[in-house]
């Protein structure tokens, strides 16, 4: 069951959308997938040994309500912090909840 009262940071899905600028060349620019409220937690030890086992630098988890097309190649923006995502979980392939695997970008 979702818990609406821990998503309380209003995070920005980004994905790369290229265009052509007056010379022909391709330039890519970060874009708005969509947004959510979602929760940002760090992993505790336990899970990180887990998670590591895939990924050896994933350090959060974030859990959101649904958005249609996130995919790894999208990131994760919230006051001026940028993640990677890693990993997508559609949690019980309900189209509710996605938790996602993300690390920090440097």
């Amino acid at each position: 069951m979702i818990q609406p009262g821990k998503f309380r940071y209003l995070v920005t899905i980004e994905k790369l959308d290229g265009n052509l600028d007056a010379a022909g060349q391709e330039i890519q620019n970060w874009v708005s997938h969509g947004q959510r409220y979602a929760s940002i937690e760090p992993l505790n030890a336990r899970e990180l040994y887990t998670a590591r086992q895939l990924f050896a630098d994933v350090t959060t988890q974030m859990t959101m309500r649904y958005l249609a097309g996130v995919t790894p190649k999208m990131r994760i923006s919230y006051s001026g912090r940028v993640w990677n995502i890693r990993s997508i979980i559609n949690a019980e392939n309900a189209n509710r909840e996605l938790q996602i695997l993300v690390t920090e970008a440097v």
